[in-house]
């Protein structure tokens, strides 16, 4: 039995800035920044210069495809799209967007095109995130499809994102 009389707030660390690597991939490992790939390299940069970063971050993974090679970055609340990331911008990433607090010129990137949901199906992570998560995910596409809002809503199945210990969770 799942307790429900618990407080929730404080349950996720406050930060200021949210990255979401497109990883085109519905899966992934418990802990996302453990990967040994591009997720496990963009959070050793980050952690090497935490005490500089203009706002705490949040780094989570979501299935959108990437636009070509590489990984397309997603930043909220900024609503930039960086494209074709890989390990060699990741200086670049972090000193100008989270260090400097700009968008960076050295890099492609565009505005986020659209609006966004993201649901927590990480079931590796969690096991109620992997229960509650994918009927949420399907009922939010049946809806956004019957309502023609497909191509203005970009819906996604997320990493953890903590906070959800009694219900999926949903971030728009």
């Amino acid at each position: 039995p799942i307790p429900t009389r618990e407080p929730l707030p404080g349950t996720v660390k406050f930060y200021g800035r949210h990255l979401v690597l497109c990883t085109g991939a519905d899966g992934w490992p418990a802990h996302i920044e453990d990967d040994g790939g591009f997720l496990q390299a963009l959070n050793q940069t980050i952690q090497t210069r935490l005490q500089q970063l203009a706002v705490p971050v949040k780094l989570t993974a979501c299935d959108a495809p990437t636009a070509g090679p590489g990984f397309d970055l997603l930043v909220f609340p900024d609503r930039v799209r960086y494209l074709g990331l890989t390990e060699v911008n990741l200086e670049a990433l972090v000193t100008d967007h989270l260090i400097e607090n700009r968008v960076s010129g050295r890099l492609c990137w565009e505005p986020a095109p659209a609006s966004f949901i993201f649901v927590c199906t990480h079931g590796a992570r969690d096991a109620r995130c992997g229960e509650c998560g994918p009927p949420l995910y399907q009922s939010l596409a049946e809806e956004l499809s019957a309502r023609g809002l497909q191509d203005a809503v970009r819906l996604h199945r997320s990493s953890h994102v903590g906070g959800h210990k009694y219900a999926g969770n949903v971030l728009v």
